[in-house]
């Protein structure tokens, strides 16, 4: 049985993980009955706020960049937007539960919530998925056609050998008896290098299908 793959190291899943709790956040704490006025605004809870938009402001893209991926300026502008939101979000949420003067009132906020903070946070965290499949594709596709490079170096030299064992051959037979040793060697490697060939053009076709797939 296959070992399961293990995603953890993923920037699109750290990310995910950091950020997505932040969508939902803010329903569980308007919904606990133990939060209200008195609640201590410092609560643990809302820590996951402040990861959330460290995320989005600048581990997330720290971890593009150490990847070698590039980051767009609209894609900056969308991470930027979603650590905004969270933080006011957040800051709007603790107004409230110290009941202070003009804060938003438990509907609004959660209208807010739902209606501002979830579609920026989908945007960013899209802009952040998209950014680094086509990363990942585009590397795939540069790899097959290094290894399709490669293959076709592999094939010119298992064809020199080819044309070298028939040359060598042809040089034992006209040795006679004193070549005949030399003879079974030529053909010996003539057989090696068409086993090459056909290994050559089985990898081939795998590198092609896979170039399709990408």
């Amino acid at each position: 049985m296959s070992k399961p793959m293990d995603w953890s190291s993923d920037p699109v899943v750290i990310l995910e993980k950091a950020v997505l709790p932040a969508m939902w956040l803010g329903h569980v704490i308007l919904a606990a009955p133990t939060f209200n006025a008195q609640t201590d605004p410092n609560d643990r809870r809302f820590a996951a706020f402040d990861r959330a938009a460290e995320m989005l402001r600048w581990k997330g893209p720290r971890m593009l960049r150490e990847a070698g991926v590039g980051i767009t300026e609209e894609a900056e502008a969308a991470f930027a937007a979603a650590a905004n939101e969270i933080d006011a979000v957040n800051a709007s949420i603790r107004r409230h539960l110290r009941d202070i003067q003009g804060g938003q009132t438990k509907d609004q906020l959660l209208a807010h919530i739902t209606g501002t903070l979830h579609p920026a946070i989908e945007t960013a965290v899209d802009a952040y998925r998209a950014i680094f499949i086509s990363f990942v594709l585009d590397r795939q596709s540069l790899h097959a056609l290094q290894a399709g490079e490669a293959l076709r170096g592999l094939d010119r030299i298992s064809k020199q050998i080819f044309f070298i064992s028939i040359n060598a051959s042809v040089e034992a037979a006209r040795a006679g008896d004193a070549g005949r040793g030399f003879l079974q060697i030529s053909t010996d490697i003539r057989a090696l290098s068409k086993s090459a060939q056909n290994a050559t053009r089985d990898l081939s076709h795998l590198v092609t299908e896979n170039q399709r797939a990408v």
